[in-house]
């Protein structure tokens, strides 16, 4: 079953990397989810919090899906409005095999990585981020790119304040945090080499990154994108699935779970 999957994924890849635009996505503002944008009124309740600004809370609406190839439909983010954290969900569909159960950080308590299965999708590898660390810069660190040294996929600067964690220490396998208040980032380092899988196809042009667009529940504004890594020179490829945060919903973030 698993070969068949596996089997199945890799031919959606092949098929699809013809019709999704490769290459470093970057954000525009006019794509980018708003605060005030219409959604499904939530039963949150959180304390005392001001009638106005809890009802800017229930509006608010930071799902986003993947649009196109393997991971079509799967969600990629949420927010969690309860503990106050950012729900980031990397399909790996069934190229990877990781388990993981509530992993957590004592030098960024509250972060939690986990992975859930699902028999149609394959794993799915979730982080759980409270806000303060986007928002507050409460881990400091130097900015930093991808490990293979290339500029970060749909973040201008090319780089940001990284942090990276071992999850697997017997398979040496480790997630990379970009954070920052505006851009934020989740890198997975894995050993499947999607451009061994593409470019014998592809002499030519060989790939070194495919791009899926992430969209709000509307399937219209563009909130993030799921980015594919071949593996280069010696270093591994990867899942990397990179947001964009309005400053009016980093605001919003700040006074409500911060102040």
């Amino acid at each position: 079953m698993m070969k068949q999957k596996t089997s199945q994924l890799i031919s959606t890849l092949i098929f699809c990397i013809f019709i999704t635009a490769c290459g470093n996505k970057s954000f525009q503002t006019e794509n980018i989810v708003d605060s005030t944008s219409e959604s499904d009124q939530s039963n949150l309740s959180n304390g005392s919090k001001d009638p106005a600004l809890q009802d800017q809370m229930n509006k608010l609406d930071l799902s986003g899906y993947a649009s196109g190839n393997y991971a079509d439909g799967q969600e990629t983010i949420n927010l969690d409005k309860v503990s106050g954290s950012i729900i980031v969900k990397i399909p790996l569909g069934f190229l990877v095999n990781v388990t993981l159960t509530a992993n957590s950080f004592p030098q960024m308590p509250g972060l939690i990585v986990s992975t859930e299965f699902d028999n149609q999708k394959g794993q799915i590898l979730v982080v759980k981020i409270p806000v303060q660390y986007l928002l507050r810069n409460v881990h400091t660190a130097a900015p930093s790119r991808l490990p293979n040294g290339d500029a970060l996929p749909s973040v201008p600067s090319g780089e940001l304040p990284a942090v990276n964690l071992v999850i697997n220490s017997q398979k040496s396998e480790k997630i990379y945090l970009y954070l920052s208040k505006e851009y934020f980032a989740v890198f997975f380092e894995t050993k499947v080499d999607f451009g061994t899988l593409l470019n014998p196809l592809l002499p030519v042009n060989p790939i070194s990154m495919i791009s899926i667009p992430i969209k709000d529940k509307n399937k219209v504004q563009i909130v993030g994108y799921l980015h594919l890594i071949a593996k280069k020179n010696n270093f591994n490829g990867g899942f990397m699935l990179a947001f964009r945060l309005p400053s009016q919903v980093a605001a919003l973030l700040d006074n409500y779970f911060l102040n």
